[in-house]
């Protein structure tokens, strides 16, 4: 290819960049996308270790009973109405994605209670530093400082 001056040339390589832009951001929506559905269908289903991250143990038989009488799916780990299930989306600008939950719930599954052991969430959430939705009111909180350095005042990161 020929260019004309350093204009042109300069024209067709800025060209060159957004459509490179454009590709990898392309590429990072269809990737957060097949993630996103992927967490979905994890709902529900006990999950097997990896790594450093145990397989989950069953539900107490207190917790079926529970689900049992208020007419919950049997056997489904986090599967209560669906609600949960529907609430995992993701977000996409530039070159950068936020994939996770407005659930509330999905925090507790993640972190834990007093009564409920943490990591239940693992997979939708990604690791514990990142890709993972905090409440407002949890923002800048020293443990989801700690857990989660990035965080604290906005879900999309400007880190560059």
């Amino acid at each position: 290819m020929e260019f004309k001056s350093l204009g042109s040339l300069a024209l067709h390589m800025a060209a060159q960049e957004v459509a490179l832009l454009v590709s990898l951001r392309d590429g990072l929506e269809k990737c957060a996308k097949k993630v996103e559905t992927t967490a979905r269908d994890e709902i529900g289903y006990y999950q097997s270790g990896i790594g450093p991250f145990p397989a989950w143990e069953a539900l107490a038989d207190a917790t079926e009973a529970s689900k049992s009488l208020a007419g919950y799916p049997m056997e489904a780990p986090l599967l209560a109405t669906g609600d949960m299930r529907k609430s995992i989306t993701h977000t996409t600008h530039a070159l950068e994605t936020v994939i996770g939950s407005t659930d509330e719930k999905m925090f507790y599954h993640e972190f834990g209670t007093p009564r409920m052991p943490a990591g239940r969430q693992s997979y939708a959430t990604g690791s514990t530093s990142e890709g993972c939705w905090v409440p407002q009111q949890w923002r800048g909180l020293s443990v989801v400082r700690r857990f989660m350095p990035r965080w604290g005042t906005t879900e999309k990161s400007n880190a560059g």
